[in-house]
């Protein structure tokens, strides 16, 4: 019975090791997409089993000869297909050059070579060291805690450059990992084990089954259907976090749908957001996501969706049924990964939107109108081909509401702007169509507030909306957006607020356009019945290109010039001196200065989060090596920690200094004596060990130094 455990505990080494292969061997190889991968990962895990097999029975010839004969073959490969080497090579460079999305499989067509052996000399490279690490971790006792954190590195690396992870590696490498760690670094000098690994095996399996089940949001298990970089971005990027980061205050969208709105002046992000390719230029919106309903200064998604229906392509379909309109193929790429597809007005095709507000993210090309959408006359007379009788209703009853707080001064605004136009409400309300209601509000809030960046920090207990149109009265377009769309519901017109970027026609160049972030942007759609949802600009630009411009002046600028003002009440104006203006030029560089640290950590914002993580790791790497001895030496009786402080110190291998004899005695009195090695002796040991490494650290060059104490940890 004890030879049959002695051997399933060596099964259980082999088996721990072929998941490693799978999991970090055969991981990078699916994630690069090698072709003949199942092949290489069948040849690597016999390649490793007979590593780990002539390493525990100390055949180093047989090892080091299979070693050689592997890396011979290797070689003989690529001399022998040393043209189509060449050629793979040179398609590789390419891909690398010019930031194309790797794949060996493709490089193998691309170069019309179909050779198992060639693919195999490639996975080679990969695979022989790591298998050669994998193993060594099995049979040497040194920088076990450094090869676990390469692994870790190793198997995240796909990741980086946004290359996918399959479910089985991953689940092959986390198994190997926790068996590594418990059994061959926490428990390594513990001998009966064997049941202990039965349990914490069989519970690991049931936990990795039961959670590919039950635990799907969770971005460790959804490698199957997208990247781990793309869960774990959504994860973090989620609307909640957006008031704990203060990402709503920056020019740019989330990942995720999220209705935060800005509480204090907005930053620019001038990076990259998005590529989109098109035979023909053209202007227009590039619809990301709508939410219906507004409350406690933030927009949030309808209550409950329209099943099985495309809103967003009614007007297309009405326009291809009344008018001989060219279309347009369109394709959007995003710089992040998203969780809905941008799409501009109005495309043919039905899709499949999700709660009546987005796409989800395709990345497929869309065919559109060829069309000026903010032409009004084209919408005469059209009629949506589907009948909307039902939808119609689900409109009123999601796209209506206004806060009880807001209705009473939002109607009282209307009543006063309007009575100075010469119109009276109820005659507004009743007689004029919703495209007439919305020039009627933009006028509104044309002369009731200005266009800025520069809007300040939002007041505690303040609604957003109300605080923009009474006592602020600067805002951006999510000022003006959320406040049209209150507005126009006031008088019966159904919205939804709409958030995307601009494009311009002269942002194309060869067919390709890249949008930057300072191009973000919120607008509003209206819906006219038996039609669809029309977008419609409420900021004071004449039109989406001069919004587009303004936008693009905020670069340049960072405050766009503007001829409209805010109409005031004379009694507001309060009288100024040259103090106030001192002190309003102080205020104003402040803001600047802060604007400007903010903006520089917007711009350079991977650089550093990059080298956050990488402190926060060697910090916590520095924690665990000093303390590392301590905690081994816990739950260990006294000849243990004797024959560990004695261990320890012959890990200088680079000391001048001496073990002293009395460590030494110790040492083979705990080893050797049956004498019980008490609490006194264990002290001395301690006070021994602590000596020495003080004079061996003094002893050391200062490369040597820097190696024991910051990377080993011994200091």
């Amino acid at each position: 019975m004890r030879l049959l455990k002695e051997k399933l505990n060596i099964g259980f080494d082999f088996l721990a090791l072929i998941l490693g292969i799978i999991g970090l061997v055969g991981g990078l190889f699916h994630a690069l997409y090698f072709p003949y991968r199942v092949i290489g990962i069948l040849l690597f895990c016999i390649y490793g089993c007979g590593l780990l097999y002539f390493s525990q029975n100390n055949n180093i010839h047989y090892r080091r000869l299979m070693s050689i004969v592997c890396i011979s073959g290797v070689v003989f490969i690529f001399i022998l297909f040393s043209n189509e080497s060449q050629n793979i090579l040179r398609l590789l460079k390419d891909v690398i050059r010019y930031d194309y999305f790797l794949k060996f499989d493709e490089l193998f067509k691309q170069g019309k070579i179909d050779n198992v052996l060639l693919s195999l000399a490639f996975m080679s490279i990969i695979g022989i060291p790591l298998t050669h690490l994998i193993v060594s971790f099995f049979c040497q006792i040194r920088g076990k805690i450094l090869k676990m954190i390469f692994f870790i590195i190793s198997f995240v690396f796909p990741i980086l450059i946004h290359h996918q992870l399959a479910i089985y590696t991953s689940y092959c490498f986390l198994v190997f990992l926790i068996y590594i760690f418990i059994f061959h670094y926490c428990l390594k000098y513990q001998k009966q084990v064997f049941s202990l690994k039965c349990l914490v095996l069989s519970l690991v399996t049931i936990f990795l089954v039961g959670s590919h089940y039950f635990l799907e949001p969770n971005p460790i298990f959804k490698q199957g259907t997208s990247t781990v970089l793309t869960n774990i971005t959504n994860w973090f990027d989620h609307p909640y976090l957006d008031d704990v980061f203060g990402n709503h205050n920056i020019t740019g969208m989330s990942s995720s749908i999220s209705g935060s709105l800005p509480n204090n002046d907005i930053t620019l992000d001038k990076s990259i957001a998005l590529t989109v390719e098109s035979k023909a230029s053209f202007t227009g919106y590039l619809r990301g996501y709508s939410l219906a309903h507004y409350q406690n200064n933030k927009w949030r998604a309808v209550n409950e969706n329209y099943d099985d229906f495309d809103s967003g392509s009614l007007v297309g379909k009405a326009l291809d049924e009344y008018h001989v309109i060219s279309s347009l193929e369109v394709s959007i790429e995003t710089m992040k990964p998203t969780r809905y597809q941008f799409v501009p007005y109005f495309s043919y095709k039905t899709l499949d939107m999700k709660d009546d507000s987005y796409y989800p993210s395709d990345n497929q090309k869309i065919s559109i109108a060829n069309i000026d959408i903010e032409n009004w006359d084209i919408y005469d007379g059209l009629n949506s081909p589907i009948v909307l009788q039902k939808y119609n209703e689900y409109v009123k009853d999601e796209y209506l509401d206004v806060p009880d707080n807001l209705k009473d001064e939002l109607t009282h605004l209307i009543e006063e702007k309007t009575s100075t136009m010469g119109l009276n409400i109820n005659e507004l309300q009743n007689y004029y169509t919703p495209i007439q209601k919305a020039n009627i509000i933009k006028k509104i809030l044309d002369k009731q507030a200005v266009y800025s960046l520069k809007t300040g920090k939002l007041p505690n207990n303040k609604d957003f909306i109300e605080y923009f149109l009474f006592e602020n009265k600067k805002g951006s377009c999510t000022h003006f957006a959320s406040s049209g769309a209150m507005l126009l519901r006031c008088l019966d017109v159904p919205t939804r607020y709409v958030s995307g970027y601009i494009i311009k026609s002269s942002d194309f160049e060869n067919g390709k356009a890249e949008v930057s972030n300072t191009r973000s942007h919120a607008w509003i759609e209206i819906y006219v019945e038996d039609l669809g949802w029309i977008p419609v600009e409420m900021t004071p630009a004449s039109s989406i290109r001069s919004q587009g411009t303004i936008l693009d002046n905020l670069v340049e600028n960072n405050q766009p010039a503007t001829d409209n003002q805010p109409t005031q009440d004379p009694q507001t104006n309060q009288p100024t001196n040259q103090d106030q203006n001192t002190d309003i030029q102080d205020s104003q560089q402040v803001v600047e200065k802060e604007n400007s640290l903010i903006e520089f950590f917007n711009e350079n914002s991977q650089i550093i989060y990059t080298i956050g993580i990488v402190v926060i790791l060697l910090a916590g790497y520095r924690l665990i090596t000093t303390h590392l001895l301590k905690l081994r030496l816990k739950r260990r009786h006294n000849n243990e920690k004797i024959i560990l402080y004695y261990k320890q110190m012959k890990k200088f291998k680079h000391s001048y200094v001496k073990v002293y004899d009395d460590a030494l005695s110790l040492a083979n009195k705990a080893k050797f004596s049956q004498h019980q090695i008490d609490d006194l002796e264990v002290e001395k040991m301690a006070e021994l060990y602590q000596r020495y490494v003080k004079e061996t650290y003094q002893s050391l060059p200062f490369y040597l130094k820097f190696l024991y104490k910051y990377i080993y940890g011994y200091i």
